[in-house]
């Protein structure tokens, strides 16, 4: 039996301005998805989940079920980058502020997220800073650059 979903091309440039998601996680259903995991993820079921065990592992396992569980309650058949969407809405949607402020009255997780746009752009030169290693030893965000490989910073905290 054949299908009569069309399957839309996407092209680099696509996937590079979030089209893609756009397409995947259309307005009215970001915000039901978000809304559901939500409900999901303060529910008294996946918080004595949570409880149970202190492993930030275990933690990842059980937010991304109720991530997945709330894309398919909504009728997300591609989960990967359903999930992936899901994850960067706020990059998604990031010219709309008038969504911005219903997706962060909705999600728990974005009611404190204080990051914002950056001024660069895909393939800028990043400024030079200086950082420290684990073991708090100082060096230069210039001594990972390389001509022959791209340099991909991930920001986070380590605790």
């Amino acid at each position: 039996m054949q299908s009569n979903i069309q399957i839309p091309h996407y092209t680099d440039e696509d996937y590079g301005s979030w089209q893609y998601y756009r397409d995947l996680l259309p307005r009215e259903k970001i915000l039901a998805v978000l809304k559901r995991e939500d409900e999901l993820l303060r529910s008294k079921e996946t918080q004595d989940a949570l409880s149970l065990n202190y492993d930030g592992d275990y933690h990842t396992s059980i937010i991304e079920a109720c991530s997945l569980r709330a894309l398919k309650e909504n009728g997300v058949t591609d989960l990967v980058n359903g999930l992936n969407g899901l994850q960067t809405s706020r990059m998604i949607y990031a010219r709309d502020e008038e969504l911005l402020k219903e997706m962060r009255n909705i999600a728990m997780y974005m009611k404190y997220d204080v990051s914002g746009d950056t001024y660069l752009n895909r393939g800028d030169k990043v400024p030079e800073c200086r950082l420290r290693t684990l073991k708090g030893e100082p060096l230069l965000l210039s001594s990972f650059y390389s001509e022959d490989k791209p340099l991909v910073i991930i920001a986070g905290s380590y605790s």
